[in-house]
């Protein structure tokens, strides 16, 4: 169905539509929700910032702080599409630009985004306790000549819990998933710390730094050369081990032009550590400085 809505887009970062819709949503809402859903989770591309890596930050900050921006409001969808320019795969040092489609939903305590789904089955104040499904949207070996002979990483579904604490200001999110539909990606972990830097009139800024931890199977999965692989590639073996993946530092910005136009920016440098780093994929061939850039036109209904 993705396919039928925009050929080979990454469900990422874009052109964003958002719509605020009231506590009882008309049926229509209902549907156009469904089929977005069935949207992200049909087969597309992949690229090294799949499944609205971007996109999903940029609005789970709005959702944090969805009372100082949105004030009165409890209920968000959001849809768009737009460009984005980030490396071909994560690890290289080629980027090209990318359409993207892109959504976000929140409803009370469920969450819906192009990167996964959360609900808060635990709330109390500043304190949330929830389950977090993931989806990761894998990499095939023709998005760059230096994949060739490494064969295409599927499509994934993560599940976890997560846990997240906002204090004023400050947005504190620590989640742990494992790959159900893809045993060799294992485990990964991510936490996150974001920032209402400024929320004045039409403006409202984002700040976040972010870091995620892989176990064996995972780094493997995204950064491992094994001996079929390195036959058919040329590429020497290598065995990565679990640890930190990398560290972000993010800097989102919403600006509203009216009552239903805005505009929205993103700009995230990523950096490769440990065994991510010494890949041949990055170290041989590719970079550890990874750097994407989105901009959205968005219209709220």
């Amino acid at each position: 169905m993705l396919n039928m809505c925009f050929r080979d887009w990454e469900l990422t970062s874009g052109f964003s539509v958002h719509a605020v819709i009231r506590r009882h949503l008309p049926t229509r809402n209902w549907f156009a929700i469904f089929s977005i859903l069935l949207c992200v989770m049909a087969p597309g591309g992949a690229s090294a910032d799949s499944m609205s890596e971007n996109f999903s930050n940029l609005y789970q900050g709005i959702s944090d702080f969805g009372e100082k921006i949105f004030p009165g409001r409890k209920t968000m969808i959001t849809i768009g599409l737009g460009p984005k320019y980030s490396p071909d795969y994560l690890g290289s040092d080629d980027y090209d630009f990318e359409p993207d489609v892109a959504f976000f939903v929140k409803l009370k305590r469920f969450e819906a985004s192009n990167s996964g789904l959360s609900f808060d089955f635990l709330k109390q104040k500043n304190i949330a306790l929830g389950t977090l499904v993931k989806f990761t949207g894998g990499r095939k070996e023709k998005a760059n000549e230096v994949l060739t002979g490494l064969g295409n990483i599927n499509k994934s579904i993560h599940l976890g819990l997560y846990a997240q604490y906002v204090l004023k200001t400050y947005s504190f999110r620590l989640a742990m998933l494992k790959d159900l539909t893809s045993w060799n990606q294992g485990w990964h972990g991510f936490f996150r710390i974001s920032n209402l830097i400024y929320n004045n009139g039409p403006w409202a800024v984002i700040g976040a730094f972010s870091a995620t931890w892989g176990d064996d199977d995972y780094t493997s999965t995204w950064f491992g050369i094994d001996d079929e692989q390195s036959d058919n590639s040329g590429i020497p073996v290598y065995d990565v081990g679990s640890g930190i993946r990398d560290v972000s530092l993010e800097l989102s910005s919403r600006y509203a032009l009216g009552a239903h136009w805005s505009i929205d920016a993103s700009i995230r440098y990523r950096r490769l550590l440990s065994g991510a780093a010494d890949s041949p994929l990055v170290a041989d061939f590719g970079s550890a400085d990874q750097i994407t850039v989105a901009i959205y036109g968005a219209y709220t209904f």
